[in-house]
């Protein structure tokens, strides 16, 4: 799977104009480390469809997913929603979660970064459904970490977005605490802290978290470290 996400990534870097060519270090940075591709939890969860027919469509949509997470790599956001629309819908009619968990993740980033915030948040209610039904949990608490900020910080539905945010960290809790998605939930919830409470104090703390976790999961020079410093920046001027 980490292949067709490079195949994807240089397709589209093959026909790259010069924005495209601005963002290509972070996307490249946020391709899959190479230990991912030793073991795939998800397989074991939930396997792969065994009739050749459904096995072939659900390739052929990864691929499609494979795109659109290069796409937004790269800032088409709007290209990469009108792709992924389709592809939940096609994922969906297959009934095969784990793809149509992926795509529904995906598709409320996108639509996040293209500024639909209703549509994200609508997006990230049915992903979080259908990374449930894939029993893939570290997805539904990707999906769950990515909702707290579209809902309690874009929507600025602050009590709804921390309800959420204290119980994604339950969830974090029994994962282990990974730090990747635990970093995408302080982020969230710092962002609610600082643009929609004002209290500068408690994003710092939750940034800070964030800056920690993500050093931990991408090493010290990776885009996610630098927009969390960042953000710590922003909070620290509000003080």
């Amino acid at each position: 799977r980490q292949l067709g996400q490079l195949r994807a990534l240089g397709a589209q870097l093959r026909r790259a104009d010069k924005g495209t060519v601005i963002r290509a270090l972070a996307a490249v940075s946020n391709l899959p480390p190479l230990t991912a591709c030793e073991g795939d939890t998800q397989l074991d969860a939930f396997p792969l469809p065994t009739d050749p027919e459904i096995r072939s469509q659900v390739d052929v949509l990864r691929a499609k997913i494979d795109d659109a997470r290069s796409l937004k790599d790269l800032g088409s956001y709007q290209e990469g929603v009108d792709l992924l629309v389709g592809v939940l819908a096609e994922a969906e009619s297959l009934d095969y979660p784990p793809t149509a968990a992926e795509a529904a993740v995906l598709l409320g980033e996108l639509q996040e970064w293209a500024a639909q915030y209703e549509e994200a948040d609508v997006t990230f209610r049915r992903a979080i459904l259908l990374a449930a039904k894939a029993h893939n949990d570290l997805l539904l608490v990707e999906a769950q970490a990515r909702r707290v900020m579209v809902l309690g910080d874009r929507l600025k539905q602050a009590s709804d977005g921390e309800a959420l945010a204290e119980a994604t960290v339950a969830l974090l809790e029994r994962l282990g605490n990974p730090p990747r998605e635990a970093a995408l939930l302080y982020t969230s919830w710092g962002a609610i802290k600082s643009d929609v409470r004002r209290d500068y104090d408690g994003a710092m703390a939750y940034m800070k978290k964030a800056l920690e976790l993500n050093r931990q999961a991408f090493g010290p020079e990776h885009p996610d470290v630098a927009s969390t410093l960042m953000n710590l920046g922003i909070c620290a001027a509000g003080l």
